[in-house]
């Protein structure tokens, strides 16, 4: 009888150990993304550069809450809207030249940063959301942009919300666009959990959980989105699993004034591109303060 209940001990015994060492790590994969090169970008065949598309950029390291990023800043013309792109999860500025184009005719100015944790921005890793407003706020005091539309996609999208609503950008946004937005850190890393074939009931609480002990303190995206002053544009994908489409309507329905446009076929990542003409119509209407 000893050996068997020797046995079972063990097997329970390793059994937490390796739960224990999957909900940490999933946690901590979550606060610290896998950094994305200009290899990255090259072997899927994008830009590496505003250069790449003929787009002269200042290329600039400017010094946020005590850390440093990296920031291009592309200067169109004397007039028009200020637009900042934030990417998504385990992307970088480089991802985020991917949604330029509509921009192109209509703002003054573009900027595109390497959130924290991403690309080469300093810091040890990402808050998702929670204290990166902040850091976008003082970013647009340092840049003085004005007439600020915020376009984010996924994390980048969520951190756009919750950016608008901080008081020092009361007067300088004009404009949400969010891209893929999802309504809680569940979703993203639910959906991870999935693709992995690793089993949600069991990880996915605990994990949470970790997250908000090392400071991640986030209420649900429709929310913020209630909370907003501006008008709130968002593409969404009837196909995607990371950022549910479902989710997007609650934003949409929460949001004082916001249209939703819902890509048909769109996932995750081709939302700016098979979705385009949503896109530019998105892009005119926040460009002019207002959306239909």
């Amino acid at each position: 009888m000893e050996p068997i209940v020797g046995g079972a001990a063990f097997l329970a015994t390793s059994a937490l150990l390796a739960w224990g060492g999957s909900v940490a790590a999933i946690a901590w994969e979550a606060l610290h993304p896998p950094r994305r090169s200009v290899g990255w970008a090259l072997a899927r065949g994008f830009a590496c550069d505003p250069a790449a598309m003929g787009l002269d950029a200042a290329d600039t390291r400017v010094t946020l809450l005590g850390s440093q990023f990296d920031v291009w800043k592309i200067d169109l013309r004397a007039e028009g809207v200020d637009v900042l792109l934030l990417h998504g999860y385990a992307r970088n500025r480089i991802d985020s030249l991917r949604r330029v184009q509509p921009w192109l005719p209509i703002a003054r100015s573009l900027t595109l940063i390497d959130l924290p944790g991403h690309g080469d921005a300093s810091g040890k890793g990402t808050t998702l959301g929670t204290n990166e407003p902040k850091l976008i706020a003082e970013l647009v005091e340092q840049l003085q942009l004005t007439r600020v539309i915020l376009v984010g996609h996924s994390l980048g999208a969520v951190i756009a919300i919750r950016s608008a609503l901080e008081p020092t950008l009361a007067t300088r946004v004009q404009g949400v666009l969010a891209i893929a937005p999802y309504e809680q850190l569940a979703t993203p890393i639910g959906a991870r959990l999935d693709a992995r074939a690793m089993p949600r009931a069991a990880l996915l609480r605990p994990a949470l959980a970790l997250t908000r002990l090392c400071g991640v303190r986030l209420e649900p995206t429709s929310a913020s989105a209630a909370r907003l002053s501006v008008p709130l544009g968002i593409l969404a994908g009837t196909r995607d699993p990371t950022s549910p489409l479902d989710e997007a309507r609650r934003i949409a329905r929460s949001a004082p004034s916001a249209t939703l446009h819902e890509i048909e076929g769109g996932s995750h990542d081709d939302l700016w591109i098979i979705g385009g003409a949503a896109y530019a119509s998105l892009a005119q209407q926040l460009a002019r303060g207002k959306i239909d």
